[in-house]
């Protein structure tokens, strides 16, 4: 089991400040992370709630996939801005 670590600086607004114990995880859980960290939540002017997070991935194959997953996961959710930071273990030969 991953050791969840939340940001300390992690500013939450109404409802995401409950959805992030359950986000957060849901990633960690999701075929192909390594590692998810970096993860911010924050609301920018009225009701438009943004967020960022570093995922740690295998290839670049896998972060396709799952940087697609998790944009529509936060939209669904009312989060329609995302910036995804990828990190890989494995480096692609040129």
């Amino acid at each position: 089991m991953r050791e969840l670590k939340r940001p300390f600086n992690t500013p939450l607004y109404g409802r995401f400040a409950l959805e992030y114990m359950y986000v957060f995880p849901h990633f960690l859980q999701m075929d192909g992370v390594i590692d998810i960290h970096e993860f911010h939540i924050w609301s920018l002017a009225g009701n438009k709630v943004v967020a960022s997070l570093h995922v740690h991935t295998k290839d670049v194959n896998d972060y396709v996939s799952l940087a697609r997953r998790i944009k529509n996961y936060l939209h669904v959710n009312g989060i329609h801005s995302v910036t995804i930071q990828p990190e890989f273990s494995q480096v692609c030969a040129l």
